[in-house]
C-alpha cells in the first residue's frame, strides 16, 4: 500500500510539472500579442517588406517618445496648431455657437463658478470641461451632419466664448490665468483622447506593413500620412466613426484599416491559443484530482478490509 501511495504521489508530481509548463506557455502567449503575431506571420508567409524594414524614422521615434512623456506639450504643437486664427463663421455656425453655449456650456460653468472665480479646484473643473467638449463635438456633429465644413467654426466659436466667459468670472489675475490653462488642457485632453483611440484602432496602410501594425504600434514615417489626416479631421469636428469611414473609403484604405479583413484573423490567434490552453489546464486539474481521490478510496477500502479480518479473527478466538 505504501508503494501504491508513492506511485500516486509521483504521478501527481508529474502532472503538476505538466500544469506548470502549460501555465508558462499561456503567460508567454498572452505577452505575444496579436500585432506581434501578425508581423511574425507576415515574415513567414513572405509578405513584401521594404528594404528599410525595422528601421524607424528618428524624428518619428522622438515624436512618439515626446508624446508619451509630455502629452500636453506635444498636443500644443499638433492638435492646437493654428488656433490663433479662427476660421470664418457663417450665420448658421454663429447661431449654433449660441445654442450650444446656452444649453451645454453655461450649466457646466455654473457648477464650477466658485472655482473659476477664485482659481481653486480647477483640476475637477478641467475634467468637466474635457467631458463637456466631447459632448459638444457629438452635438455639433449630429446637428451639422450634412454640413461638416461648418463644424470647425462652431467648435472654435464655443471655445472662444468659453474663454471669454471664464475670464469675466475670474476675480484676480491668477484665477484668470488658471482658467485659461484649464481651457487649454481640456481642449488638448479631448483631442488627444480621440487621437489615441484612433491610433490604436486604425491599421497602417503602408504596403510594406501588410496590415500588420496599428498606427500607434508603427514607429515608421509611413504612418504619418494617416496620422496627419486624423488630426486634421479631429480639428475639423469629425467624430471617430466618421474618420474611420473616411479612411475606409480612401483609395489606400478598405475594411483592413480598422483591423478587419485581410490579415485581421491574426489578432484572434493569441486569444484562441489562450482559450485552448485554459481548457488544457482544466483537463489537467481534473486528471490530477481523480487519481488522487481513487487512491484514497482504495487505501480506505484496504484499511476497512484489514479491520474486518482482525475482528473476525478475534471472534473465532472467543468462540474457541
Amino acid at each position: 500500500m505504501t508503494g501504491r501511495r508513492q506511485r500516486a504521489d509521483a504521478e501527481c508530481l508529474r502532472r503538476g510539472h505538466l500544469l506548470a509548463a502549460t501555465v508558462g506557455l499561456l503567460v508567454f502567449v498572452n505577452g505575444f500579442n496579436g500585432e506581434s503575431w501578425l508581423r511574425f506571420s507576415a515574415r513567414v508567409e513572405g509578405a513584401p517588406r521594404g528594404a528599410d524594414e525595422g528601421r524607424a524614422d528618428p524624428e518619428a521615434h522622438d515624436h512618439e517618445d515626446h508624446d508619451h512623456e509630455h502629452p500636453h506639450d506635444h498636443s500644443a504643437h499638433t492638435e492646437l496648431a493654428g488656433v490663433e486664427h479662427d476660421p470664418p463663421a457663417s450665420d448658421v455656425a454663429l447661431e449654433m455657437v449660441e445654442t450650444v453655449f446656452e444649453n451645454q456650456v453655461e450649466p457646466v460653468i455654473a457648477s464650477f463658478e466658485q472655482s473659476f472665480a477664485l482659481g481653486n479646484g480647477l483640476a475637477s473643473a478641467t475634467n468637466a470641461l474635457r467631458v463637456l467638449l466631447n459632448d459638444v463635438r457629438e452635438t455639433v456633429a449630429q446637428a451639422l451632419s450634412d454640413r461638416p465644413e461648418e463644424r470647425r467654426s462652431v467648435l472654435f466659436g464655443v471655445r472662444r466664448r468659453l474663454e471669454s466667459r471664464l475670464s469675466e468670472l475670474a476675480q484676480n489675475e491668477a484665477a484668470r490665468e488658471g482658467n485659461q490653462a484649464a481651457v487649454n488642457d481640456a481642449v488638448e485632453g479631448e483631442l488627444v483622447q480621440h487621437r489615441e483611440q484612433l491610433y490604436t484602432t486604425i491599421v497602417c496602410w503602408c504596403p510594406k506593413e501588410n496590415w500588420t501594425r496599428s498606427l500607434k504600434g508603427c514607429p515608421d514615417g509611413c504612418a504619418n500620412e494617416q496620422k496627419s489626416m486624423i488630426v486634421n479631421w479631429l480639428r475639423s469636428g469629425l467624430t471617430n466613426d466618421e474618420i474611420i469611414a473616411r479612411l475606409i473609403a480612401h483609395p489606400k484604405g478598405g475594411e483592413q484599416v480598422r483591423g478587419t479583413g485581410k490579415g485581421a484573423a491574426g489578432y484572434l490567434f493569441p486569444f484562441l491559443i489562450l482559450a485552448l490552453g485554459s481548457l488544457m489546464v482544466g483537463a489537467a486539474l481534473l486528471r490530477v484530482r481523480k487519481p488522487h481521490a481513487s487512491a484514497k478510496a482504495q487505501e480506505s477500502g484496504a484499511d476497512d478490509a484489514c479491520w474486518d479480518d482482525e475482528i473476525e479473527e478475534q471472534l473465532r478466538e472467543m468462540d474457541a
